[in-house]
């Protein structure tokens, strides 16, 4: 009855006065000595989990203010590039206004005639390079529309033949330069008409035909024009 009180209270072992041996003596040592041992072991196992669960709880909240600022700097530079097409599209917009004005008063002095050979040819080249600056400017409003995603087409009937002439004619002067002869040849098949946005296909085709002037080391250039090129 006593052993079973004390083991209520939280004795480990007990030995009975009258019925102490060698044997019972050793194995009630031993588990006392072996109970001693698993406690401390417990304990240093809790101190080394309490120190490693510090130490993980300090590197998340690390990882935590590291993407944190990631994510600050990444909306900074989106926020900066979204500003810089802004401006981009606003100064475009406002460089083509008064260039609009250039080449119309330049068309007026045209009209009005009374020029002389050397005055039409000089008129001739100021509209021919603000027409350059304007496409310039145009492609610059293209490269800030398709960052914010909101580029657009317009497809119409467009002539094949009149686009197709006024895009060699635009590069004539620049195959000139470079001593190459520029052509075009439209095949039988051609169609006269097409659906497309003008402003775009002009776009590409002269980009293709400066580029082909500038690489050309010699020879001539061919804007060649048939149906499967225009399907």
């Amino acid at each position: 009855k006593i052993a079973v009180e004390a083991m209520k209270r939280g004795v480990q072992d007990y030995l009975v006065k009258d019925q102490v041996d060698v044997g019972g003596l050793w194995r009630a040592i031993m588990g006392a000595v072996s109970r001693k041992e698993l406690r401390e072991q417990l304990d240093r196992s809790l101190r080394e989990l309490t120190e490693a669960n510090a130490v993980l709880e300090q590197e998340i909240a690390t990882r935590k203010a590291a993407e944190a600022k990631l994510r600050a700097a990444k909306d900074a530079a989106d926020e900066a590039s979204r500003a810089k097409t802004r401006f981009v599209a606003m100064v475009t917009h406002e460089l083509r206004t008064p260039l609009n004005g250039i080449l119309g008063y330049a068309e007026l002095l045209r009209l009005e005639g009374g020029l002389s050979a050397l005055q039409d040819e000089r008129i001739g080249a100021m509209m021919q390079a603000g027409q350059h600056l304007l496409k310039m400017i145009e492609r610059v409003l293209d490269f800030a529309t398709i960052e914010t995603g909101r580029i657009e087409l317009h497809p119409v009937t467009v002539a094949v033949r009149d686009l197709t002439e006024a895009c060699v004619t635009f590069i004539g002067p620049l195959a000139t330069e470079h001593a190459l002869r520029l052509r075009m040849v439209s095949s039988y098949d051609a169609p006269p008409q097409i659906l497309a946005d003008p402003a775009r296909l002009r776009q590409v085709l002269l980009n293709l035909l400066s580029n082909a002037v500038k690489y050309t080391p010699a020879g001539s250039v061919e804007l060649r024009v048939d149906r499967k090129s225009v399907v």
